[in-house]
């Protein structure tokens, strides 16, 4: 949105006032200046044929030329009146028209710019007197007077006029200027807080003007920012309330056993072919113990006393969850499953074990974790974790902690995930070396698009799904254009002599090593490489790109990508920062200033895995962004139960009702995109629009400037 955008009334206004009274100023200077030259003309004239006529008078005796002596005096009389410098000529003639006397002054004009003299021109003309001698006339005088005392005298009114003019034009200035602050002040604020309200806050203006007509719609503004704030306030904790009753237990305000089915099938969605992950069970061993002797307060408060400690460890590994499952049992989550992990647990347990005392008769807590991949199925790895938990040689004794779902797993986790740090040191300093990285992409379609597509048989979005992403010409191609697609999302693929490197396992290292910000530097310049060798999108398509939570909170990184945006701008489509809501709310003021500066740069913000956490959606007032991309639990949580349709529609009312678009991942059936539309979702990403394809070249149309999405399945919903 741009805000400041086109000519300001203030600018308007005040400009308006300075050309009225610019054009007030020439106006009556330039009149001033016209009516003073009018009345010097007169002036001249008149003192002219004054002076003609009493020098006449005076003269008159003396015109006859044969008596000795009169041209003496006549010449005197004239030269005394011509030397008193006030006149340009005085000529004295006869009858015939001879010159009988002539003084004249050549015109200088002192002080005087030559440009004033050409602009105000002065009129000077010769008035004429007749001389009688006797009865008889004698003679003619003309006298014309000097213009140069009137030049002197309408400079010095042109400047006196100037600088009095100047000085009420600068004091109607500043009056205007008062005048205007005082009636422009609350339309600014009227603007800050229309701006405001854009950006999800709510300021109330309490100093209302004192004119009628903005006390008016100040106040109207005040009654309709109150309603917006207090619809968003119910509707979050609405949505909030909803969210706590089916996915938090009420003591621990963990997530729930369902909460627990839904984000490990999420989870385990997103596991690469490669990709290891953790699941643990913690079991309360004296809970019914210390239920049944010491009530059930006390085992409230040792439920809760197992619930920091697990919090608290798990701190450790960014990304892992935690949650209460049923009254004496816990799960937790960790991506990865190296040496580091299994230490971890092994180390939890022992952490355990130090708080066994008589008040625990069966022992504080035991610890059990496996690994997992992709295709283990979470019936068969709870039931697994149950027996060992109560096998024979439990944990308590001399059992191991971690366990291997198959010997296979255990040589695959030994092979991919069995380095030290120094090894995964020297891999991520390899590949930023190397910069071997491969790039693919998904679309997040508008419903728009969708609506656009053909009916495609359910069978045949099984199937498709299941192929190889290298694109065959058996495949239907729909082509979608960038202005269908809100936008792509990127992910990354690293090698590692030769083979590809578990995502999970690489990521949850380099946060261990503080080395994410370098892995995400890594994929920002190999698409900058990718774009600039014949690689292009179309002018307004839009790439998303993952940032861990140590760039969100490098200000070497923020620096360094500000850098990188400006020097790449003029190839790399518009990007979009995907952030996880976890690394948001870490620190709402700090995330405040990472997006802002990025919102300068036009560069768009998502909130991805909206709603994993347990925090208060309230947090999205504070923070502007663009996109927010429900977590995907809740998604795999739709067709199960209606409440998650709740749910889901009043977190799309909070955000649309704040100017936020909402994005629904890892869509898979055709009956999950009807419900998606009815909860009026804005963006849909998942394999049944667009399975996660290489990001190549070669697949695209440029002469056309259009992506050719290789999409096998279109849906049409009704």
């Amino acid at each position: 949105m741009e805000s400041k955008s086109g000519f300001s009334l203030r600018a308007q206004l005040f400009s308006l006032v300075i050309l009225i009274t610019l054009i007030s100023f020439i106006g009556s200077l330039w009149s001033s200046i016209e009516s003073t030259r009018s009345y010097l003309n007169q002036q001249m004239q008149s003192h002219a044929q004054d002076t003609a006529t009493s020098l006449g008078l005076s003269i008159s005796p003396y015109m006859n030329q044969q008596v000795d002596g009169n041209s003496m005096v006549v010449a005197t009389m004239i030269s005394a009146i011509f030397d008193s410098g006030y006149y340009s000529s005085i000529n004295l003639t006869d009858i015939d028209g001879k010159d009988i006397f002539n003084r004249s002054n050549g015109l200088l004009f002192e002080n005087v710019p030559t440009w004033f003299i050409e602009s105000f021109r002065l009129s000077s003309t010769a008035q004429v007197s007749e001389i009688n001698d006797g009865w008889q006339m004698a003679g003619v005088l003309s006298v014309k007077t000097h213009t140069g005392s009137s030049y002197q005298k309408l400079w010095q009114h042109a400047v006196q006029s100037f600088y009095s003019s100047l000085a009420i034009g600068v004091l109607a200035l500043l009056l205007a200027h008062l005048l205007l602050k005082s009636i422009l002040q609350p339309l600014n604020k009227l603007e800050q807080q229309a701006l405001d309200v854009t950006s999800r806050q709510f300021p109330i203006i309490s100093q209302l003007p004192l004119t009628r007509e903005l006390r008016i719609v100040t106040l109207a503004m005040n009654n309709m920012v109150a309603n917006i704030q207090q619809n968003f306030e119910q509707m979050t904790e609405h949505a909030q309330t909803l969210a706590d009753e089916v996915y938090i237990d009420h003591l621990t305000k963990l997530g729930n056993r369902r909460s627990f089915n839904n984000q490990f099938s999420a989870f385990q969605q997103e596991l690469n072919s490669n990709d290891l992950a953790t699941l643990g069970l913690v079991q309360i061993t004296s809970l019914q113990t210390v239920n049944n002797q010491q009530g059930f307060q006390q085992g409230d408060a040792y439920v809760c006393e197992v619930s920091e400690f697990l919090t608290n460890a798990l701190r450790e590994h960014p990304g892992s969850y935690l949650f209460r499952a049923n009254g004496s049992s816990f799960f937790f989550m960790i991506k990865g499953a190296g040496e580091q992990v299994v230490s971890f647990c092994e180390h939890l347990q022992l952490e355990l074990n130090k708080r066994n005392n008589k008040r625990y008769p069966h022992g504080y807590a035991n610890v059990v974790a496996t690994a997992y991949d992709c295709n283990n199925k979470i019936s068969a790895i709870l039931s697994q974790l149950d027996t060992w938990l109560t096998q024979e040689r439990s944990i308590t004794k001399s059992g191991d902690v971690y366990h291997y779902l198959s010997q296979n797993a255990k040589n695959q986790q030994k092979k991919e995930t069995g380095w030290g740090l120094r090894e995964w040191s020297e891999l991520i300093e390899n590949l930023k070396q190397q910069q071997r990285v491969e790039l693919s992409f998904q679309p997040i379609l508008s419903f728009l698009s969708i609506l656009k597509t053909p009916i495609v048989k359910a069978s045949t979005v099984k199937a498709s799904t299941a192929k190889s992403s290298t694109p065959k010409k058996s495949i239907n191609r729909a082509s979608v254009t960038t202005q269908e697609v809100i936008y792509y999302e990127l992910f990354s693929l690293f090698e590692y002599r030769g083979e590809a490197i578990s995502n999970n396992q690489l990521h949850a290292m380099a946060e261990r090593l503080e080395q994410s910000q370098q892995l995400d530097k890594l994929v920002l310049k190999h698409l900058a490489t990718e774009s600039g060798n014949g690689f292009k999108f179309k002018a307004n398509a839009k790439v998303a790109i993952n940032l861990s939570h140590q760039s969100l909170y490098s200000g070497d990184f923020k620096d360094w990508l500000v850098d990188f945006i400006l020097t790449h701008q003029a190839h790399l489509p518009a990007l979009v920062l995907e952030l996880n809501e976890e690394d948001l709310l870490s620190s709402i003021k700090s995330s405040q200033t990472f997006i802002k500066t990025f919102k300068h740069l036009n560069v768009e913000i998502c909130i991805q895995r909206f709603g994993a956490s347990v925090s208060s959606f309230k947090y999205l007032k504070d923070l502007n962004v663009d996109y927010i991309k429900l977590d995907a639990s809740y998604i795999n949580d739709l067709e199960a139960h209606h409440q998650t349709n709740h749910f889901i529609q009043a977190v799309t009312q909070i955000a649309h009702g704040v100017g936020i678009r909402v994005i629904a991942p890892n869509v898979e059936q055709s009956q999950t995109l009807h419900m998606l539309k009815d909860l009026h979702c804005d963006g849909v990403q998942g394999n049944i629009i667009q399975p996660t394809l290489k990001l190549d070249p070669n697949w695209y149309n440029v002469t056309e400037n259009k992506l050719c999405i290789n999409s096998p399945v279109g849906v049409k919903l009704d």
